[in-house]
């Protein structure tokens, strides 16, 4: 974790267990909540990113730490699950585990929270969710899948907002034949069965560098209609006020993805409070920014109105 927890207390609690692996959710409760008696804590979710097949919760260098000096700053607490990865997993699997945390998070978290700390209670009422990359995509497809969970507010960072378009999938003939024959290679020699649920930065980063050159992270995440996040907008009835960020100069998940969905959140939901924030730099970019930036102010100021 950065520097920043000093003043949180961490746990990790099983959310799930398949084939006899735990899923572990990683949450943190700032110190200043611990250490006096307040009212019931609002939740911020995070998902890590890392383009679904590396990361890990709250990773060291993948965590924004503005992110989580914002959540100290509110007495929120941060909670992050892991999740199964690709390639061994799908990107049904994958949604499969957030329906599961999310399921978790409203059965046990209270109870997981207060038995560690007596008088410390989380507020349900007030749930925020966020993501960088791959992480941002969980987020927003938590906000559209399962509107029961009553998610106030959605974060999305350098996120992959439409898997399906060809901005986000060069052609074949365009990518590197090693690259090509890398991801084959790996396909291979997966034992069947098997999958991870953790990959610390920067493992497996040159399969993720491979999977999005070639663009068969698209073929690695399936074709499950849960995955089709323009689909899961049009449906559904109602959706969270959104804060999304980009790098104008991101080639891992380009702007004009980010361009096309915010169109299509105002078109399909006008009533959707909706902040888009698009900033000179790379992927990721957020990451290592300040909370001082004015940017960053902005995009906060939204996020307290609705959280």
């Amino acid at each position: 974790m950065p520097r920043t927890e000093l003043r949180f207390k961490r746990f990790d609690v099983v959310y799930k267990t398949v084939d006899g692996i735990p899923f572990d959710a990683s949450a943190l409760v700032p110190t200043t909540v611990i250490d006096s008696l307040r009212p019931a804590r609002p939740v911020l979710v995070h998902f890590h990113g890392g383009a679904f097949i590396m990361g890990t919760a709250l990773d060291r260098e993948l965590t924004p730490l503005w992110l989580l000096q914002f959540a100290e700053s509110r007495g929120a607490i941060v909670i992050s699950p892991c999740y199964r990865l690709l390639p061994e997993a799908t990107g049904t699997d994958i949604l499969d585990d957030i329906k599961d945390f999310w399921d978790w998070l409203y059965r046990r978290l209270g109870s997981a929270v207060s038995e560690k700390w007596t008088g410390v209670s989380i507020d349900l009422g007030r749930i925020a969710v966020a993501g960088e990359g791959a992480g941002g995509t969980l987020a927003l497809q938590s906000g559209l899948l399962w509107p029961q969970v009553g998610i106030k507010v959605v974060m999305v960072h350098s996120g992959a907002l439409d898997p399906d378009s060809t901005a986000f999938n060069p052609r074949q003939a365009q990518a590197c034949e090693d690259e090509d024959r890398f991801v084959t290679e790996y396909l291979k020699g997966i034992k069947r069965g098997t999958f991870r649920v953790s990959s610390p930065f920067p493992e497996h980063l040159e399969l993720v560098q491979a999977a999005i050159n070639t663009g068969r992270i698209r073929e690695l995440l399936g074709n499950d209609e849960w995955m089709h996040i323009r689909s899961n907008l049009r449906k559904a009835k109602a959706v969270p006020a959104i804060w999304i960020t980009q790098g104008a100069d991101d080639s891992f998940t380009p702007k004009q993805c980010a361009n096309g969905l915010v169109d299509e959140i105002r078109v399909a939901h006008p009533n959707t409070p909706l902040l888009y924030s698009l900033q000179p730099g790379v992927h990721a970019f957020e990451i290592k920014q300040e909370l001082t930036e004015a940017w960053l102010q902005e995009g906060l100021r939204f996020v307290e109105q609705y959280w």
